[in-house]
């Protein structure tokens, strides 16, 4: 999450400074992207069986991960 953040931070002040961001917006996509979905298959992976029903969040989540990605 530490690196994702300072990342980010540094492409949004590269982006102020009037610089081109097109290559570092598609690797900052790309990691985050393949951050979140270890992040949500963890959690379902956690719930057990339980994670794939709708009856917890992280059902929905995992499904928007893997949609966005």
């Amino acid at each position: 999450m530490a690196a994702a953040r300072a990342f980010l931070y540094t492409t949004a002040r590269r982006k102020v400074a009037g610089c081109s961001i097109q290559k570092e917006a598609a690797m900052l996509k790309h990691f985050t992207s393949n951050m979140a979905c270890r992040v949500a298959s963890r959690a379902v992976e956690w719930l057990g069986g339980v994670g794939f029903t709708e009856a917890y969040p992280v059902e929905k989540f995992y499904r928007d991960v893997k949609i966005g990605k």
